[in-house]
């Protein structure tokens, strides 16, 4: 199968040096394929003052429901990582399509098997408790960065973005929640700025299209028998800047940055020297 672009070669140090991708290109259309979310999110937070490598840094929904000839473009592409960062029950039901015969890392949950996607989860919470979805969004935001189960996988997603050498995909059930959280992690630690890595993250708001808000909406009655308008659906597949500076306000106010937060979690700061260098960053530009 003919690859879409080289592999991005790097020094000895690990400091990248060249990527086959011309800027801003994205190899899978997002919109016909069944791949939700997609998006190279190193082009997308690129800024003039502190451009990232393109090609490289990827970011999703699942990827179950491809038709074959976006499963095979993707599939056939070089990525070196995978980061799953959905509950195993969700893993099951919508497995991802990769081939074990691949050169590659797969970094899933292994455990807490009996939770659902977060949407699924903050629309049980709004409706058993009272509230509104921002209220149990929010507070999911501010909470997941120190999750048992998460926060230490968060930071093995650091390290092994870190030893990848060449494309890494980043995703979740709808790429928005828990991807978001992480991807705007590692951009903070890139030194990407805070309106950046909010304008990133706002660009899933793409997710709610007609024809997703149908299949959510079918997926909550087949689960509660209740059927839900078209604005509460909506409002579950949200995302809002109140919600992100939730979450990176929560890790600041315990730990003071981001990059603390990573070191108390467990990383060194050579890791995370190592992951500023794989992506063309040195300590000074950050």
């Amino acid at each position: 199968m003919k690859r879409e672009a080289k592999n991005a070669t790097y020094d000895p140090a690990g400091q990248r040096v060249f990527s086959g991708y011309p800027p801003g290109r994205n190899f899978m259309r997002n919109t016909a394929s069944g791949l939700r979310n997609f998006r190279d999110f190193g082009t997308s937070a690129s800024v003039e003052r502190l451009p990232l490598p393109s090609g490289e840094l990827y970011r999703s929904g699942h990827l179950a429901r491809l038709d074959e000839q976006s499963r095979e473009r993707l599939v056939g592409h070089d990525w070196k990582l995978i980061v799953d960062l959905r509950y195993p029950d969700e893993q099951k039901r919508d497995p991802s399509p990769w081939p074990t015969d691949r050169d590659m890392t797969c970094l899933r949950i292994a455990s807490g098997s009996s939770r659902d996607a977060p949407h699924f989860e903050m629309f049980i919470a709004a409706r058993s408790g009272g509230t509104t979805m921002d209220e149990v969004y929010t507070s999911f935001y501010r909470e997941l960065p120190f999750d048992p189960l998460y926060r230490p996988f968060f930071a093995d997603a650091i390290r092994e973005i870190a030893r990848a050498r060449g494309p890494i995909l980043i995703h979740c059930t709808a790429g928005k929640d828990r991807t978001g959280i992480l991807v705007a992690m590692l951009l903070d630690l890139l030194g990407v700025d805070a309106e950046t890595i909010r304008a990133d993250y706002l660009k899933s708001s793409s997710i709610v299209t007609p024809e997703f808000t149908q299949t959510i909406g079918d997926q909550i009655f087949d689960k509660s028998g209740e059927r839900l308008s078209e604005s509460e659906i909506r409002a579950m597949l949200a995302v809002a800047p109140a919600y992100l500076d939730a979450a990176l306000g929560a890790i600041r106010a315990a730990h003071g940055s981001v990059e603390r937060y990573f070191i108390a979690s467990g990383l060194t700061p050579s890791e995370i020297e190592a992951v500023r260098r794989r992506s063309g960053m040195s300590e000074g530009q950050c």
